[in-house]
C-alpha cells in the first residue's frame, strides 16, 4: 500500500511539473511570436514565417486548458455522465470575448489574428461539454466540413479558414483518434502515430500545393486548408501535450486531479 500511495504522489508531481512546462513555455513562445521577439534572434525569412503560428499556440493553450482546467468543473454525476450546460456556456462565451476583443479593441496584427483560434476554442468547448462516451460525435466535423465545402466561397467562411479547420481537427483527435483525451479509461485508436504525421504534414502540402496554383474548386479547397494550417498544427500540439500527459503523469492523472479539487 507504501509503494502504491508513493506511486500515485509520483504520478502526481510529474502530471503538475509536466502541466506547467506546457503552459509555462507554450505561454512564453505565443509571446515571443505577437511581439516579433522572434526577429532578433532568427533569420529575417525564417522568422516571418514562424511569426505566422502564433494561432498554433494560442488555439493549443485554449482547448488543452478547457479540457484539463475547465471540463472536470462541468462534469457531473459519479463518471461525468451529465453536464453542467451554464458552466460551458460561461467558459465559452468567455473565449467568444476574447476572440471578439482581440479583433475589434484595435491590437496589432499579430494579435488581432488570434481571434480564431480563440473563436475555435468557444465552439469546441460546446462540442467539449457533451458527456462522453458519445456515438454520434462524429458527425460534427463531418457536417462542418459538408458545410464549409458548400459555402466555401463566401468571404465569411473565408474569413474562417483557421477556426473551420481547427475545430475539425481537434474533433477528430478527441473523439476519434485520441479518445484517451477525454475518456481517460478509454482506447486510442491504433496507430495514433499516423494521425500525428497527417497533422503535421498535410497542411505543409497543401502550402506547397497552393503555390503551384492549382485551377477552379479544387484550388479553392487548397487554398481554404492552406490558409487553416494553423488549426492542424494547433490540434497536433493538443495531442502531443495529452499523449506526454498520459505517458508520464499516468493515464487519468489531468481528470483526477481536477476531480479532487472540487
Amino acid at each position: 500500500m507504501a509503494n502504491s500511495l508513493n506511486s500515485g504522489m509520483r504520478s502526481t508531481a510529474v502530471s503538475r511539473a509536466t502541466t506547467i512546462a506546457f503552459y509555462v513555455s507554450a505561454s512564453i513562445v505565443l509571446l515571443a511570436l505577437v511581439t516579433k521577439a522572434q526577429k532578433s534572434v532568427l533569420d529575417e525569412g525564417i522568422a516571418n514565417q514562424t511569426g505566422h503560428n502564433s494561432e498554433v499556440f494560442a488555439l493549443a493553450l485554449a482547448v488543452a486548458a478547457t479540457i484539463q482546467f475547465a471540463r472536470p468543473r462541468w462534469m457531473a454525476g459519479a463518471d461525468g455522465e451529465r453536464t453542467n450546460w451554464g458552466i460551458v456556456a460561461a467558459v465559452a462565451a468567455g473565449w467568444l470575448a476574447v476572440a471578439l476583443g482581440v479583433y475589434y479593441l484595435g491590437f496589432p496584427p499579430s494579435i488581432e489574428t488570434l481571434n480564431e483560434p480563440f473563436a475555435a476554442a468557444a465552439l469546441l468547448t460546446l462540442h467539449l461539454g457533451v458527456p462522453r462516451p458519445w456515438r454520434q460525435s462524429w458527425l460534427v466535423p463531418l457536417v462542418v466540413v459538408v458545410i464549409t465545402l458548400v459555402t466555401l466561397q463566401t468571404a465569411f467562411v473565408l474569413n474562417l479558414s483557421e477556426t473551420v479547420t481547427s475545430v475539425v481537427a481537434v474533433a477528430i483527435s478527441v473523439d476519434l483518434v485520441q479518445r484517451t483525451i477525454l475518456q481517460p479509461g478509454g482506447r486510442d485508436a491504433a496507430l495514433t502515430w499516423l494521425w500525428w504525421v497527417f497533422l503535421a504534414i498535410w497542411p505543409a502540402l497543401m502550402l506547397i500545393a497552393r503555390r503551384q496554383d492549382p485551377p477552379g474548386y479544387l484550388g479553392d479547397v487548397v487554398d481554404y486548408m492552406a490558409r487553416g494550417a494553423e488549426g492542424f498544427w494547433g490540434a497536433l500540439v493538443i495531442c502531443l501535450y495529452f499523449a506526454v500527459l498520459h505517458r508520464w503523469g499516468g493515464t487519468a492523472s489531468h481528470r483526477q486531479a481536477s476531480l479532487s479539487d472540487r
